[in-house]
């Protein structure tokens, strides 16, 4: 007999020239043992038909077709308010949204799993995926550590799979990876949608913080299992993602460090950061250095009174001490 849920989840999945990825993954979101559920599409403006594919192949599919490429934050933030807006999804309180990336394909009980978890845990806000490499043999990711200087490591990558742990309990962790994770509606609600300045990498660490600032515990669901091809949307992109971790992290400490911590930890933070100078300079032509280096810093300074801006409003809805804090964030790996 299949449980009945009480909960509306919707599933949103932003893509960008993803058709070669996405028969298999809405064929395996649709194959979901799961009483009901809706799926949004948000396409980032791509060029190689993917809308006409899921147009034609899965047409109870929602979509959303941007006129450009907006990232990835930009792209889901569209799908979340779409389902929110509905009134049939009902309130935050029983309505979740999933974010799964284009390049997964989901266990038929991974949904079942997170709502399961998210019924007994209602004072849970985030729930993380057992996300694995595409051939189930190694872990990809089980949610997300983060580290004072400015670090964050998916939990276990990279390390064999056994798959009796999957029978483990859900355990608490600092954040989820938004490649595969379950979110209460209401947490957008309370602390705003993802931070559309970040563009793309980062956003899910970033918005990790702001919900723990604010109360908003996650937890890792070792059952909840996903397969993901991990970087496959990347390959061939340059010092994209170089220059995005750059500026990313400047943000991500202005708005959420608290003073102390800015303080303290201010040499780590500062080394933490040269290496991601030090990433720039490796993944970009000497050419095309200089270039890339005045775009990443100089956007980091002409947005800096926007991100002090954002520090002020993230900062006033903290609610959590400094030791609880310390007690899901370390200083070094």
């Amino acid at each position: 007999m299949t449980k009945v849920f009480s909960m509306k989840i919707s599933i949103i999945i932003p893509t960008f020239n993803g058709k070669d990825f996405l028969r298999e993954c809405l064929g395996s979101v649709y194959r979901l043992n799961f009483p009901s559920y809706e799926v949004i599409l948000v396409d980032n403006n791509s060029i190689d038909g993917s809308v006409d594919l899921v147009k034609k192949e899965f047409p109870q599919v929602k979509i959303i077709a941007l006129n450009k490429n907006y990232g990835f934050a930009r792209a889901v933030n569209e799908g979340i308010k779409l389902a929110a807006s509905d009134r049939r999804q009902g309130t935050g309180e029983n309505h979740y949204i999933a974010l799964l990336n284009n390049d997964t394909r989901v266990d038929r009980n991974w949904l079942e799993e997170l709502a399961r978890a998210a019924e007994k845990n209602p004072e849970v806000s985030v729930f993380a995926s057992n996300i694995l490499s595409w051939d189930g043999e190694k872990i990809d990711s089980q949610g997300m550590k983060f580290f004072w200087k400015g670090k964050a490591e998916q939990i276990n990558q990279n390390k064999r799979f056994d798959p009796n742990s999957k029978l483990q309990n859900p355990r608490s962790i600092f954040g989820a990876c938004a490649a595969a994770a379950l979110y209460k509606k209401d947490i957008f609600q309370k602390i705003g949608f993802f931070d559309e300045d970040f563009f793309a990498y980062l956003e899910d660490v970033d918005f990790s913080f702001r919900a723990q600032l604010a109360g908003g515990k996650c937890l890792f669901i070792p059952s909840a299992i996903v397969y993901h091809q991990g970087g496959a949307t990347r390959k061939r992109m340059g010092n994209f993602k170089a220059r995005m971790d750059a500026k990313n992290w400047t943000f991500l400490i202005i708005k959420n460090y608290p003073a102390r911590y800015l303080s303290e930890y201010f040499f780590q933070i500062f080394v933490e950061r040269l290496r991601n100078f030090n990433g720039l300079i490796k993944q970009t032509p000497l050419s095309q250095l200089p270039k890339s280096a005045f775009q990443t810093y100089g956007e980091v300074l002409i947005k800096l009174p926007k991100m002090i801006a954002k520090r002020g409003k993230i900062q006033k809805l903290r609610k959590v001490r400094n030791d609880y804090l310390d007690s899901i964030i370390s200083l070094n790996p």
